[in-house]
């Protein structure tokens, strides 16, 4: 079967999670995500693109391009990206001779209901999440980096210090048609 998928960039979202009272838009704060793209060059100089996120096989075992860095909140920069210090990192880093990434887009994560409340989901699927369905869903709000780093170095009430490495809920695909021209809150 021909796969028809437009390659790109593999991009993963960096989500610290909010658990106050802090409100974006009028909507409850549930976290803030940082999406970091990927660049991989083969040792002729070629980026490898992706239809998938896809786990790299080395030597039996797989791992995955997100393991390679950790993304750690401060509250003056931000947050911080570093080299991650387990193995997954070093192995990939011997592996794969050119690899750098770069920050693509910055979102604010608010409430939108419960999964229940989900119009995509059809009434089959909601019967097979049964008790699930009454957990909270949040979506995202793309914002510029000001308005970002303006929500989550200077506003007192989103201190989330305790929360220090951001989790990596989702990944995706950057094409030409996809987050590249996204629309953004801006402080304008």
């Amino acid at each position: 079967m021909e796969n028809n998928k437009e390659k790109g960039i593999l991009c993963y979202d960096y989500q610290f999670n909010y658990f106050g009272e802090k409100k974006f838009e009028g909507q409850l704060v549930t976290g803030a995500t940082v999406s970091i793209a990927f660049h991989i060059t083969s040792d002729d100089g070629k980026e490898q693109l992706f239809d998938e996120e896809t786990a790299i096989e080395i030597n039996g075992e797989e791992y995955y391009l997100c393991d390679v860095i950790s993304v750690s909140y401060d509250l003056e920069k931000g947050f911080e990206i570093n080299p991650s210090l387990n193995q997954a990192n070093k192995v990939i880093m011997e592996k794969l001779s050119g690899i750098h990434f770069e920050v693509v887009s910055y979102s604010i994560d608010v409430l939108e209901g419960t999964l229940r409340d989900n119009p995509t989901l059809s009434d089959n699927v909601k019967l097979k999440l049964g008790s699930i369905l009454d957990l909270p869903s949040s979506r995202s709000i793309t914002v510029s980096e000001e308005v970002f780093m303006n929500f989550v170095c200077n506003d007192e009430e989103f201190d989330i210090s305790d929360n220090k490495n951001a989790q990596v809920p989702s990944s995706w695909i950057k094409t030409k048609d996809r987050r590249s021209d996204v629309n953004e809150i801006n402080n304008d």
